[in-house]
């Protein structure tokens, strides 16, 4: 599934620092003296903003109605990106929108129906999502 979803030696083999950079965000992003405690009040800080900034009520004003996953989605994928990349010069909107193509097409890449094929569309997004992640981590890691 591996190879066929997120073809992985196409992005490792235009991107030869992939591989490296992973370990590093590794290191620097989850290990530490209690990762999980860490990484938990990060994801509950993230979600806090981005739950905030989804529903900006004003005192004893009603919830407007919507649709479940309209409101959460957003909101999850931007605190967990923020978690895990940062939030500097990553355009979190661009990002979720390549992402939800991509997933759209999961199914086919991972069945083994070739994507240039099936889902070309989904293998431009997925590489415009590596893209935009490892052109934030070479940034922020200069």
């Amino acid at each position: 599934i591996e190879l066929n979803a997120f073809g992985n030696n196409v992005v490792v083999s235009r991107k030869p620092d992939v591989e490296k950079l992973i370990h590093q965000w590794w290191r620097t992003g989850l290990l530490g003296k209690d990762p999980l405690s860490d990484l938990s009040a990060s994801v509950l800080k993230h979600l806090t903003e981005e739950l905030r900034n989804a529903l900006p009520l004003k005192k004893n004003e009603q919830s407007p109605k919507c649709n479940l996953w309209d409101l959460l989605h957003p909101v999850i994928f931007n605190a967990t990106t923020k978690t895990f990349y940062g939030s500097k010069n990553l355009d979190l909107e661009k990002l979720r929108q390549n992402f939800l193509e991509f997933d759209k097409s999961f199914p086919i890449l991972a069945a083994g129906i070739p994507g240039s094929i099936a889902a070309p569309q989904a293998l431009k997004a997925r590489d415009r999502m590596a893209n935009q992640l490892t052109n934030q981590s070479e940034r922020k890691s200069e």
